[in-house]
């Protein structure tokens, strides 16, 4: 766009003032070319911020005198700042729909639309709390808090300058009754978006719902049956066959953690902490999450997995002892199961990581890789060592179950308090501080008839 300025309107005096803090500052000081560059529109933002924090650093030091230079520097910054964002909300408008690969899902919980989260909403999750006007860490901003932020801030360590602030203003409105602290919500994509790639149920396709509000339970409500369709001669009587609704009910259980941290790793750390905290962190959770999504005993407080839901198809595969899998009959039969059952969607596969290399290996009689059929062809198999290997059936005792199904239909309720706590005493003696964490969550599959457990797979 030849010849445009974007910041032409601005009173001269003060964009010479902040061109000049913002050569201090090492970042850039110029107009986009344009309204459709947003990495541009996001670095030129991310400066003004930056100038803008500097100026505030400032008027924190006692004693410091505030000058017309830094109203100016700041009437200039905040200036780019609604310019640039007045742009990236037009660029949005423009779009007309979720960015490629998102879910457009969202769902009406007692009055309150929340986002539905896929796999697929990898790289989006924050702007799908946004459309739901869930607010987040603003997209590019290098000085949007993080979860290790966070953790230093809980366990009173040295937490970079550039979100100190915004640290101690979360943790002291986000006190628990316990004493421990509560992740912002800002944070909390951060932290979905590390689970979806760690855990196999979410990888298959199961969904998670943010859970929001003071409730101890949501109901999230289902379409039991659809209306019939009938043809009727001239002037017959229609039979009403109105569409029925039920609800599953979500009941968040509280599940904690514990680990310890040196406090040397705390205080010197800095490349490459937060990805390391958060790796640990979202794959601890997602093993977590898979293992009470699968094999949970539904007995309080645990909540019930897919192998103890009812309703569920099922296929004993090897009859009463179970058996090895020589070709690929066990996921043909369940795919049978579903589709004779009228099951709809895009089926996908969750066994032990022994099973599916099993199938794997299996030779036809040239000795060549057995091909898979091709009605399994469009299936994503997903592992998961949660499953458990040493089942007993009948005379057998080293089975293991496995799932086939549509994994959308069901869904993890997550609220969005999840709490850290210090405890400074615990391993004091070993020069660790102790951090325990809290979260709740739970588990409904809405239509258990889209589910097939394959038993009696035998190592």
């Amino acid at each position: 766009m030849s010849g445009f300025k974007a910041f032409s309107h601005l009173d001269p005096k003060c964009d010479l003032a902040f061109r000049a803090q913002a050569a201090m500052a090492g970042v850039t000081a110029d107009s986009p070319e344009s309204t459709d560059d947003r990495d541009r529109l996001l670095e030129i933002r991310n400066g003004a911020r930056k100038v803008a924090n500097l100026i505030e650093r400032k008027m924190q030091d006692k004693g410091y005198a505030f000058a017309q230079t830094d109203a100016e520097v700041l009437h200039a910054a905040g200036a780019r700042i609604q310019y640039v964002n007045a742009a990236l909300d037009m660029q949005d408008r423009n779009a007309g729909s979720p960015a490629k690969g998102a879910s457009a899902g969202m769902v009406n919980i007692e009055g309150r639309h929340l986002p539905i989260i896929t796999a697929a909403d990898r790289g989006n999750v924050a702007k799908r709390f946004r459309e739901a006007g869930i607010a987040t860490a603003e997209e590019g901003n290098p000085e949007t808090p993080t979860f290790d932020d966070f953790v230093r801030g809980v366990m009173g360590a040295r937490v970079r300058p550039e979100v100190a602030t915004q640290i101690k203003n979360s943790m002291s409105e986000g006190t628990g009754s316990a004493g421990g602290y509560t992740v912002p919500a800002i944070i909390m994509p951060q932290i979905i978006e590390s689970l979806l790639p760690n855990s196999s149920l979410l990888q298959a396709g199961m969904q998670i719902v943010p859970l929001l509000g003071s409730g101890s339970s949501f109901a999230y409500p289902i379409e039991a049956s659809v209306p019939t369709w009938a043809f009727l001669n001239e002037a017959a009587t229609v039979t009403a066959s109105d569409p029925s609704y039920t609800q599953a009910t979500l009941t968040p259980r509280q599940a904690r953690v514990q680990t310890n941290i040196s406090r040397e790793l705390l205080q010197d750390s800095v490349i490459g902490w937060n990805e390391a905290i958060q790796s640990v962190f979202s794959r601890s959770l997602a093993a977590f999450i898979d293992a009470t999504g699968l094999t949970g005993s539904g007995t309080p407080p645990v909540p019930k997995g897919l192998i103890n839901v009812s309703g569920l198809g099922s296929y004993a595969f090897g009859g009463a002892n179970g058996t090895q899998a020589v070709d690929y009959t066990w996921p043909v039969t369940a795919l049978t199961t579903l589709l004779a059952a009228n099951a709809k969607g895009q089926f996908n596969v969750v066994c032990h990581p022994n099973q599916y290399m099993k199938l794997q290996g299996l030779k036809n009689t040239l000795n060549d890789a057995l091909r898979a059929p091709t009605v399994l062809d469009g299936a994503k198999w997903c592992t998961s060592t949660a499953l458990p290997i040493n089942q007993t059936v009948g005379s057998s005792v080293d089975c293991s179950t496995a799932f086939v199904g549509s994994f959308p239909d069901m869904i993890l309720g997550m609220r969005m308090d999840l709490q850290l706590l210090r405890a400074d005493q615990v391993n004091a003696a070993q020069g660790q501080v102790a951090f325990f964490g809290f979260s709740r969550i739970d588990f409904a599959v809405l239509r258990p008839a889209q589910f097939v457990k394959v038993t009696g797979l035998r190592a």
